[in-house]
Formats: C-alpha cells, sequence, structure tokens
C-alpha cells in the first residue's frame, strides 16, 4: 500500500450552484435516492456529504444522475482501499466535493494515495464520453458552458432554454422584434404589444 498524501486533489468551497450558461436551464444534481444510496453503499468515501460547508463542499451533492454509475464504480474501489488502510490512516480519507467542471466530473480527496488517485482518474476519464443527464455516450460541447451530454439531452436542453427566454421575456414585456412576436403571438406577453407596435 503506498503511503498517504494530502492534498492532491482539494479545492476550495464553490457555491454549488449549477448552470449551463445564460438563458438556459438549470443542470440538476443527482436525484435523492441514488445520493442516499450512494452515501449508506460507500460510508468512508462519502462519510462527510451531509458536514457544514464551513468543513467540506460534499454538502452541495453530486453531479447528474448519467455520472452515477461511474461514482459507484469509483466508490466501490476507493471504499475498499480505504478498508485496506491501518485504522488511524482512515480518519482523513473521504471525499470532499465531487462535481462537475468543464463538463467532467471532478473528484477531491481530503487524503489519498495511488490506488484511490487511480479509480478517480479513471471515473473522470469515463465522464468526458458520458452524458451527465442520462449516462448514454455523450461529448463535451467546444462552445459556451462546457457540459457533456448526449444528443437527445443536448436538444432538449438547448428547447427548455429557449423556452425559459421566451418566459423571460413574456414576464419583461420584451418582444423578439418579429412581426408575430409584435403581435403577441410569440412572446406571450399578455398586453403592452399595442403600445409597442404604434412606437415602432
Amino acid at each position: 500500500m503506498t503511503a498517504l498524501s494530502s492534498g492532491g486533489r482539494v479545492e476550495a468551497a464553490d457555491s454549488g450552484q449549477r448552470t449551463a450558461g445564460s438563458g438556459s436551464t438549470r443542470l440538476r444534481n443527482m436525484r435523492e435516492d441514488l445520493d442516499q444510496a450512494l452515501c449508506r453503499d460507500f460510508p468512508n468515501t462519502f462519510r462527510d456529504r451531509h458536514a457544514s460547508m464551513q468543513n467540506t463542499c460534499m454538502c452541495w451533492g453530486f453531479p447528474g444522475d448519467g455520472w452515477e454509475p461511474l461514482i459507484r464504480r469509483a466508490a466501490a474501489k476507493i471504499e475498499a482501499a480505504i478498508g485496506r488502510l491501518h485504522e488511524k490512516e482512515r480518519v482523513d480519507v473521504t471525499s470532499t466535493q465531487v462535481k462537475e467542471k468543464y463538463g467532467t466530473l471532478r473528484w477531491y480527496m481530503r487524503s489519498s494515495n495511488d490506488e484511490i488517485e487511480a479509480a478517480i482518474d479513471e471515473a473522470e476519464q469515463e465522464s468526458e464520453r458520458t452524458c451527465e443527464e442520462c449516462g448514454a455516450p455523450g461529448t463535451t460541447n467546444t462552445r459556451g458552458w462546457l457540459v457533456t451530454l448526449c444528443g437527445r439531452c443536448r436538444k432538449r436542453k438547448a428547447s427548455a432554454a429557449a423556452n425559459a427566454d421566451a418566459s423571460a421575456r413574456a414576464a419583461a414585456g420584451v418582444h423578439c422584434g418579429t412581426p408575430s412576436c409584435i403581435d403577441g403571438a410569440v412572446c406571450g406577453s399578455p398586453h403592452g404589444h399595442s403600445e409597442r407596435k404604434q412606437q415602432l
């Protein structure tokens, strides 16, 4: 067993909020039942899942459902590696954050060794080609907010983002400039179109 090291994958706390860029929908964190199952099945690996944000970033939870299988596989290896450590060494070996960043998985430990790092590296690499939403084969976009999604989930996100933008415009009384929108048919604003139409 290689010696433990600390600080290899440590990152300062962030807000935990996940947005997919301006005008688009938020990416969801993992479903609660999947989250709870990970914590139940790997109690050492995710010991601080519900600890205070002053002590860990695990309080923000896990990324999307699609990455649950690869997180689970890595956690099984990490849990086994922790079990092989001397009892005194186990104290500081736990996850401090598991999140998405730049479209791929990021996993930070308070302390780890080569065996644990190898399991994490494998999961992070697998996330580069796995849809974070559904787990199907996916790709990371090259423009805008980086996310790794399959074609179907990417289209669904784009459609939801367009609908959210239209709703926000309607709520603000802003139209998109097309003739039909000026008449209220596109942006859906229930008031004010006749006045703006006269000003145009």
